[in-house]
C-alpha cells in the first residue's frame, strides 16, 4: 500500500512539473515571437528611413536638372507630378513625395512633388508691415521679431532686446541676426507653438525675400499687400482657361520686370493695380523665381506598410547641377 502511495505522488509531482515547464515553454514562445515582432518592426522602420531618404535624394536629382536662371511656376514637373513623386519603387519598398493645401477655391489639395519655399513671406526680411498681416499677429509681436533678426540692440517700441531674455528665469541671449531655423520663432517674445502652427504654410526663413507671384498662395499675395480684385486677376492668369492649377494651359511670368506689362494683356488692370505691382517689385517683395524647396518624403516597406517613416529636408540648388540640403528632419 505504501509502495502504490509513493508512486501515485511521484506521478502528481511530475504532472505538476510538467505543466509548469509547459507554462514556462509557452511563455517563452510568447516572449520570443513578440521580440522577433518588435524586431521586425523596427528594422521596417530603418528600411522605411532610408526610403524616404531615397526618396529625397529623388527630388534632389529632379531639382537639378532645372534651369537655375529661369522662373518656377506650379505647373513644372517639381511641383505636381505623380508620374514622377507617387510611390517610386526601390527594392523591396517604395517612397512618395506629396504635400497637402487648402485651396480657398477647391478645398483640401494633395500633390505630389515638391513645395517651393519663395511662395511664402520670408521673416528674415519682410518689413513690419507685411510682417503686421500674419494671422494673430500684433506690434508686439512683430517688433519682438524685428529686435531679434537685426543687428541693432535699441528695441523697437515694443519688442524686446537682450535685457528681456536675460531676465527670463531661464536666461538665454537674444539672436541679433537673421533666423537659421523655423523653429526659433518659439524663442522669441510672445510667439506660441500655436501661433508657430497658424504661420506655418505662410512664412519661411529662406529665399532673398521676393515672393514668387507664380506659386504664392491668395492669403500670401494679400499679406504683401494686393488688393482682392487684383489678386483674382493673378489667379485667372495663372489657372488659366481650366480654371486648375498646375496644368498644362497655366500662364506664368518669366522675370519680375514683365510682370504688370504680362498680366495687363491678360486681365485689364486701372493704373492702381498696375502701380500696386510695380511698388512692390521695386522694393523686392515680389519675384519670379525659387532656389529653396521643402521636401516631404514618405517611405513604405513592402513587408509592413504600417512601418512608413517620414522625412521633410529643406534644400537648396545652388548652382548647376549642386543641391544642397539645408535642414533635415526625420518623423
Amino acid at each position: 500500500m505504501k509502495k502504490n502511495s509513493n508512486q501515485g505522488s511521484i506521478l502528481i509531482l511530475s504532472l505538476w512539473i510538467l505543466t509548469l515547464l509547459t507554462l514556462m515553454a509557452s511563455s517563452l514562445s510568447f516572449y520570443t515571437m513578440l521580440r522577433v515582432k518588435v524586431l521586425r518592426y523596427r528594422m521596417d522602420q530603418v528600411v522605411g528611413r532610408y526610403l524616404a531618404e531615397a526618396g529625397v535624394h529623388w527630388a534632389m536629382l529632379a531639382l537639378a536638372t532645372r534651369d537655375l536662371d529661369s522662373y518656377e511656376s506650379l505647373s513644372q514637373g517639381w511641383s505636381n507630378s505623380p508620374s514622377m513623386f507617387k510611390e517610386k519603387m526601390v527594392g523591396n519598398g517604395k517612397f512618395s513625395l506629396s504635400y497637402s493645401e487648402i485651396d480657398l477655391d477647391l478645398g483640401l489639395q494633395t500633390y505630389f512633388g515638391i513645395i517651393d519655399e519663395e511662395r511664402k513671406i520670408n521673416l528674415n526680411t519682410a518689413p513690419k508691415q507685411v510682417l503686421l498681416e500674419l494671422p494673430d499677429s500684433t506690434e508686439e509681436i512683430v517688433d519682438a521679431i524685428i529686435d531679434w533678426r537685426d543687428v541693432n540692440p535699441t528695441p523697437e517700441r515694443k519688442g524686446a532686446e537682450k535685457d528681456y531674455y536675460q531676465d527670463l528665469d531661464i536666461p538665454y541671449p537674444a539672436k541679433d541676426g537673421p533666423m537659421e531655423d523655423i523653429s526659433e520663432l518659439l524663442l522669441i517674445k510672445n510667439i506660441t507653438p500655436k501661433l508657430l502652427e497658424k504661420w506655418a504654410d505662410f512664412v519661411t526663413i529662406y529665399g532673398d525675400g521676393k515672393v514668387n507671384v507664380n506659386t504664392a498662395s491668395r492669403e500670401v499675395l494679400e499679406m504683401i499687400g494686393l488688393d482682392d480684385s487684383l489678386i483674382e486677376k493673378f489667379m485667372e492668369f495663372r489657372h488659366g482657361p481650366d480654371e486648375l492649377p498646375g496644368t498644362e494651359d497655366d500662364g506664368s511670368f518669366k522675370d519680375e520686370g514683365s510682370i504688370a506689362r504680362i498680366l495687363f494683356e491678360a486681365e485689364p488692370l486701372s493704373s492702381m493695380e498696375t502701380s500696386q505691382i510695380i511698388n512692390l517689385v521695386s522694393k523686392g517683395l515680389l519675384g519670379v523665381k525659387s532656389k529653396f524647396f521643402r521636401v516631404e518624403a514618405t517611405g513604405m516597406p513592402l513587408a509592413s506598410l504600417r512601418s512608413g517613416r517620414k522625412v521633410i529636408a529643406i534644400v537648396e540648388h545652388v548652382q548647376g547641377d549642386y543641391v544642397k540640403i539645408r535642414r533635415w528632419l526625420e518623423k
